[in-house]
């Protein structure tokens, strides 16, 4: 029987490259630089506006694993 853990481990593998020729076909990267350099928007906000994206995407995954978001925000601060 096969690990379930590698069936996902592959369709992460295989499908990083269809994501990024995805977003290079889309023009997606390009456009997002054209609106963020356009929008009148201070560094720091747009830092921040990432940063709010990042945790938004990661917290919830993080919390379902079953690891303290603390300690998981400590050990990517010093990693």
């Amino acid at each position: 029987m096969v690990d379930p853990r590698v069936h996902d481990e592959f369709l992460i593998v295989m499908g990083a490259p269809v994501f990024g020729y995805t977003l290079t076909i889309s023009r997606a990267p390009d456009q997002l630089l054209q609106w963020s350099g356009g929008s009148g928007l201070e560094n720091w906000q747009i830092l921040s506006m990432i940063l709010l994206l990042y945790l938004a995407l990661t917290f919830p995954v993080v919390s379902e694993l079953g690891y303290d978001p603390i300690w998981f925000g400590v050990g990517l601060r010093s990693g």
